[in-house]
């Protein structure tokens, strides 16, 4: 997992103020093994060229993507990922709707991000293994099968450099801060502003 440089392990209201989570991260761009002529990096080269030609409508600078991940798009959305982005192995996409990921965003393992509005994540932000993005809900009044009534959406804002921790949800019209951490295992219902830390389920700010 890539870390915020002065970020310790274990998420705390304690161990975390707002300056240790302002540092740059470590980009994959930099130095790093993305860079590097290996069977892996082939391997995603070839993932990203199929996945170009396959939604020539994919606005993306070149990217690194992992064994074993599914993205898919709908032809009317518009679809944005910057350089260097990386999805590690597992990772689902559903961008229905509109979704921009900045350069450098980092996804670990098993993330799941699922569109049917608008999803925007800035620049730098990291993503712990198995984060869970959802702009819609289903709509569960009325009567007969819940599958069938519907989704309501909401806009995801994520910001620059924000730490979001492994098994996370983000929910629907959430605004989430720069350089905000969001603890593992939370469940995010409401924004959390710049520079803050949110735990917990729901998650409630923190500091």
């Amino acid at each position: 997992m890539i870390m915020p440089a002065t970020v310790p392990d274990t998420i705390t209201a304690n161990t975390i103020t707002p300056e240790t989570v302002k540092p740059a991260l470590v980009s994959p761009a930099n130095n790093s093994q993305f860079r590097r002529l290996s069977v892996e990096n082939i391997m995603a080269a070839l993932r990203y060229l199929r996945l170009k030609v396959r939604y020539p409508s994919l606005q993306a600078d070149l990217f690194f993507i992992g064994p074993n991940c599914d993205i898919r798009l709908n032809p009317n959305s518009q679809v944005s990922i910057g350089r260097a982005v990386c999805f590690r192995r597992d990772f689902t996409g559903s961008f229905r709707g509109n979704v921009t990921i900045e350069h450098d965003v980092f996804f670990n393992r098993g993330c799941y991000v699922a569109s049917l509005e608008s999803v925007t994540i800035g620049h730098d932000t990291i993503l712990g293994e198995y984060v869970s993005i959802h702009d819609e809900n289903h709509v569960f009044s009325g009567s007969g099968p819940i599958r069938a009534r519907g989704y309501t959406t909401k806009p995801i804002v994520i910001g620059s450099n924000a730490w979001i921790g492994a098994k996370a949800t983000i929910l629907a019209g959430v605004t989430i801060g720069d350089n905000a951490v969001i603890g593992a295992n939370a469940v995010v219902t409401h924004d959390v502003p710049p520079f803050s830390i949110a735990l917990g389920i729901p998650a409630r700010i923190v500091k």
